[in-house]
């Protein structure tokens, strides 16, 4: 469903705009997805404090970390990062709202993509990047301490390269928050 909204723009904005829908989307739709990432991502990003960092800078500061301190500086962003971006955006935390929040991560931050599956009582959790293995170390520290300190989720974990995945059980009845 769609509302109909009448905007003013500055010149140059509807300059600009009009210049990328010669690309073949429409300026509606480039404005839709605009105001959305606006919504769900820049606004609640700014208000906790994120900003953004270019791929180069935070290569070389991966660099600069073993393993274990990749992992350890992951496991510090889940519990004083993610929580309260996670309850900023849904106001608890859940494993809906963190799957939901990873989805948003995956999306906007343009740093990895994200897949979760479930069969049965078990949930798989993918993580996909082409940042090395110190990231996919960091990425476990941050969703495993957000899954198993948090959400008390016990799981395991597979790293390589540009991948991590993470399974759990969650039987019927048992509560993730």
């Amino acid at each position: 469903m769609t509302v109909i909204r009448s905007l003013r723009l500055d010149e140059d904005v509807d300059g600009a705009l009009r210049k990328i829908s010669e690309e073949g989307e429409s300026v509606n739709v480039i404005a839709n997805r605009t105001l959305r990432k606006f919504v769900e991502w820049d606004r609640p990003a700014e208000k906790i404090g994120m900003v953004q960092v270019s791929r180069q800078v935070l290569v070389k500061l991966m660099d600069a970390q073993n393993l274990d301190e990749a992992n350890s500086l992951g496991a510090w962003v889940g519990i004083e990062v993610m929580e309260p971006f996670v309850q900023y955006l849904h106001t608890s935390l859940s494993l809906e709202t963190l799957l939901s929040s990873l989805e948003l991560l995956s999306r906007y931050s343009g740093r990895f993509t994200f897949d979760h599956q479930v069969t049965g009582a078990e949930h798989m959790i993918f993580i996909r990047h082409h940042m090395g293995i110190k990231w996919s170390s960091f990425y476990d520290g941050a969703v495993t301490s957000v899954l198993k300190d948090l959400l008390h989720i016990d799981c395991e974990s597979d790293l390589t390269d540009e991948f991590c995945s993470f399974k759990f059980r969650l039987d019927a009845g048992e509560r993730s928050e």
